[in-house]
């Protein structure tokens, strides 16, 4: 934490509005028990929930699935950045204390967002979109592109997120979530209307998606 502060009283601030923060989130119905609810829900329901478990190496070598190419080429590129920044501060000698320490710091804590949220990513599919967000900008702050006077790197995330929302990648889920007044129409309205025509009672068997919608209109 203090590698991110100038000063104490800065460092010190964060603390105590870190405190304020978790006091306040355990006013909820579940109380102290909500820190460790999403870990214990992990634990219990990974062998069983898709976007929960481990990311399948085969599946991305075979490079069948556009978001696991995708995910694979940024992952490619954050490995590189970790060589780029390790061999960057052994070269300024940063274990002798000689050089810019503010530059140090700021290589240390791009390290970490990159390796934490790829072994993140390999271990949940879940967090795949948190590596993407994280790295992304240690990625562009170190990559030799920055030197570069082709393209002004600080506009290089937002053209990237550009891209995400033009690309066909992107069309299959933008087909499946839109925007709008009523109830999509892939939801399993009839299906819903069929179950409580029939008095039908028991345990679902249901796609993951949608237990929000069948929470909604089965439950109690």
């Amino acid at each position: 934490g203090l590698l991110c502060f100038s000063s104490f009283r800065a460092f010190a601030t964060l603390v105590f509005s870190l405190i304020l923060s978790i006091l306040a989130i355990s006013f909820n119905p579940l109380g102290l028990k909500i820190f460790y609810a999403t870990l214990e829900h992990l634990a219990v329901n990974q062998g069983f929930i898709q976007e929960w478990g481990p990311l399948d190496l085969e599946a991305l070598l075979k490079f069948h699935n556009p978001e696991l190419v995708a995910f694979g080429v940024l992952l490619m590129l954050g490995l590189l950045t970790v060589f780029l920044i390790i061999k960057r501060l052994l070269g300024r000698g940063m274990a002798s204390g000689s050089g810019d320490t503010s530059d140090a710091k700021e290589g240390i804590i791009d390290l970490g967002l990159i390796i934490l949220f790829a072994i993140m990513a390999l271990k949940s599919q879940r967090f795949i979109i948190l590596f993407a967000i994280f790295s992304l900008p240690p990625i562009v702050r170190n990559f030799p592109m920055r030197q570069s006077q082709l393209l002004p790197w600080r506009l290089c995330p937002i053209i990237l997120i550009i891209l995400s929302l033009v690309s066909p990648f992107s069309q299959p889920q933008r087909r499946l979530y839109t925007f709008g007044f009523g109830i999509a129409d892939f939801f399993p309205a009839k299906a819903i209307s069929f179950i409580k025509g029939q008095g039908l009672v028991g345990k679902a068997f249901n796609s993951y998606g949608l237990g929000g919608y069948l929470i909604w209109n089965l439950y109690p």
